[in-house]
């Protein structure tokens, strides 16, 4: 999120983002979009990775992979609005866990983002649920710049 530090003189300051997905190419793809796009990105490799990082530092948003070892992203999320934590999340998956009306019930303030999708779309969507707003939507950078003509799958 943004201070208000813009109206005092003092710089912005940008969310601080988790990134959870097991898959690696997909992770450092999805951190690179992200810091290129202002944010301060974090990455864990698996969804008990993500719970360790959450239970130890601020982070402003979530975005989490569903299908991993250890901790799917769902259970990851459980774990989160356990503590109550109203986090913004991106659950993505190429394959929803579950229908929509849990999902809907569980994600607030989030969404779900089913794979391919492209790194602009992410882009909007975590700007949309972060508020005031975010470094992505005052930023010039060219999101779609980063990965395979800028999708991601998994």
């Amino acid at each position: 999120m943004l201070s208000s530090g813009a109206a005092s003189g003092l710089a912005p300051v940008a969310a601080a983002v988790l990134v959870v997905d097991d898959d690696a190419q997909i992770r450092n793809i999805l951190a690179d979009v992200l810091r290129g796009a202002g944010y301060l990105a974090h990455c864990a490799e698996d969804g008990e990775a993500g719970w360790e990082a959450f239970r130890a530092n601020h982070f402003d948003a979530l975005i989490t992979d569903h299908e991993m070892p250890r901790l799917c992203g769902l259970d990851l999320i459980r774990r989160v609005r356990a503590v109550p934590l109203k986090v913004p999340v991106i659950l993505m998956s190429g394959r929803m866990p579950c229908d929509e009306g849990s999902l809907s019930q569980l994600l607030p303030p989030g969404i779900a983002l089913k794979k391919p999708f492209s790194v602009a779309e992410l882009l909007a969507k975590l700007s949309g649920i972060l508020i005031p707003a975010s470094p992505a939507a005052s930023t010039g950078s060219d999101p779609a710049a980063f990965g395979s003509g800028g999708f991601v799958r998994g």
